[in-house]
């Protein structure tokens, strides 16, 4: 079982790289043409990679159970789940999309600084350099692995480390499911978080984050697994990057 999980862990990790080192180049060419070197991107991802696992890999020397611990395994009552929550998250997702509630001047400082930070800017960068039908596979190798790390640190090494503090009590789930939705939320809001630009654009972005941090947080601890929340998460973005090209 050792053996499976860490064949397991190392095509996630690689899966990982491959989508950081992808994402990385779209938006440097997107701002400088195809002239930056792909190996220095690639390096950069693969640290950046290693840095988000060392964390999950500690884990996994720990309890030798990482399957069994984020309880990856399907069960059929997680469709219904599954099925009810994609909606009410891309419906969250309208209300609060920031480019239809920002300014108009925010919208242009996101299109000429920060190109990325909305899934429409993404969508349109990948939209400019593939056709249709790349556009798919394309989306999917961006956002399985990263919302898969997002799920095993928010709703995993988070949610599952401080649900498990004993002298929070009873407080401690709801606790849990609140922080890790607020951290969730702020990680949504960098690069500009501590800046004064973007204000609306930010607490939109922020609120939509948290909200789905937290429906994703009230998944993980019905079932004790992340599975379901990555799914749910995988969809939701799927759904919002496509619905942007």
């Amino acid at each position: 079982m050792k053996i499976i999980e860490g064949i397991f862990l190392i095509l996630i990790f690689c899966w990982v790289t491959l989508e950081n080192t992808l994402e990385s180049y779209l938006r440097t060419a997107y701002y400088q043409g195809f002239h930056s070197s792909f190996y220095s991107i690639l390096m950069l991802s693969l640290v950046t990679t290693l840095l988000l696992f060392t964390p999950v890999w500690i884990e996994l020397l720990c309890r030798g159970e990482f399957m069994k611990y984020y309880g990856l395994k399907f069960e059929r009552e997680m469709l219904i789940w599954i099925v009810l929550a994609v909606p009410v998250i891309v419906a969250i997702g309208f209300i609060l999309d920031p480019t239809r509630l920002a300014p108009r001047s925010e919208l242009e400082m996101i299109e000429k600084h920060y190109t990325g930070y909305l899934p429409s800017s993404i969508a349109k960068i990948v939209a400019e350099y593939y056709s249709p039908m790349y556009l798919l596979p394309i989306s999917l190798i961006v956002i399985i692995p990263s919302t898969f790390i997002e799920e095993l640190w928010f709703r995993g090494l988070i949610q599952f480390k401080i649900s498990n503090i004993k002298t929070l009590g009873e407080a401690s789930i709801p606790t849990a499911i609140l922080t890790q939705s607020i951290i969730f939320g702020l990680a949504h809001i960098y690069p500009v978080a501590l800046s004064p630009y973007l204000p609306v654009s930010k607490t939109l972005v922020f609120l939509y984050a948290m909200l789905g941090g937290i429906i994703l947080g009230i998944v993980t601890y019905r079932f004790k697994s992340i599975l379901p929340a990555w799914i749910i998460h995988t969809l939701g973005n799927l759904i919002t990057v496509i619905s942007c090209i």
